[in-house]
């Protein structure tokens, strides 16, 4: 018998590699682990003094910050934390949106509420520029949900 390293329970592993004792702790595992390597992008981030709001487009808003990479970005992803706590007491998710894709620098963002989020900044081919390292303030949010976001700032092939 052995002991899943995840909840505790007592199990028959079928092989040697096996860790955990189902499918569930093994993704809720593998979600912790992401949670865990991608935790510190929100408090490494320096704030900004950029408002995206609806009366400028958010290439006018983050002008400051676009210098800095003289043309390249063509677009951008927010990235922010749930407000509420999930259960048995874990931290908040960084989620991302738009899901799948990216804004264009003249597109104004659709966040599910008002607050600061992470920056991730692309170039028109949608190649991550840097790590998100800026914190914007988004005035206003809209009827998007949290659950409808990206888990990641990354942009996969298939996204494109």
């Amino acid at each position: 018998m052995v002991t899943c390293q995840l909840c505790g329970r007592l199990f028959r592993p079928e092989n040697s590699s096996h860790i955990y004792h189902s499918v569930k702790c093994r993704k809720d595992a593998a979600k912790r682990a992401f949670d865990m390597r991608h935790k510190d992008l929100v408090q490494l981030a320096q704030p900004v003094q950029a408002i995206l709001s609806a009366n400028q487009s958010p290439a006018e808003a983050l002008s400051a910050i676009l210098q800095g990479y003289s043309g390249e970005a063509g677009g951008y992803r927010l990235g922010g934390q749930t407000q509420k706590k999930l259960r048995r007491g874990y931290e908040p998710r960084l989620r991302w949106f738009p899901a799948v894709g990216v804004w264009s620098l003249d597109e104004p963002p659709v966040v599910p509420e008002a607050g600061q989020y992470l920056l991730a900044l692309y170039d028109s081919t949608k190649q991550l520029l840097s790590l998100p390292k800026h914190l914007v303030f988004v005035a206003r949010g809209s009827r998007v949900s949290w659950t409808s976001a990206g888990n990641t700032y990354q942009i996969f092939l298939n996204d494109r």
